[in-house]
């Protein structure tokens, strides 16, 4: 029993860690200028390419988190959250138990 809750817990520590390293963004250096708010101020480069970068609230938290995303990856969101929202209205009633 321990030596499976030991190995589950190096399994995840490892997973965590590969899947921070694991970006396709660019790597922010510690010397990235930052505003007010904590988030990044964007070179004119970066904002041509439509970057916006957001707090998000997290929920059950009131922590947020720093988002900045480009312009084709807010399309793609959009796009898969009203195909979400169209397969829920969709989807026919199942049969009502009385």
């Amino acid at each position: 029993m321990r030596i499976r809750t030991t190995l589950f817990g190096a399994g995840t520590m490892i997973a965590l860690l590969l899947a921070g390293c694991s970006t396709t963004e660019k790597p922010q250096t510690a010397g990235n200028a930052v505003d007010a708010d904590g988030l990044p101020i964007l070179t004119e480069e970066q904002k041509a390419e439509g970057i916006v970068c957001v707090r998000e609230p997290v929920t059950g938290t009131r922590i947020s988190r720093k988002s900045c995303t480009t312009r084709e990856q807010r399309e793609r969101n959009k796009r898969l959250a009203e195909d979400d929202i169209d397969k829920v209205t969709r989807q026919k009633p199942g049969p009502v138990a009385t």
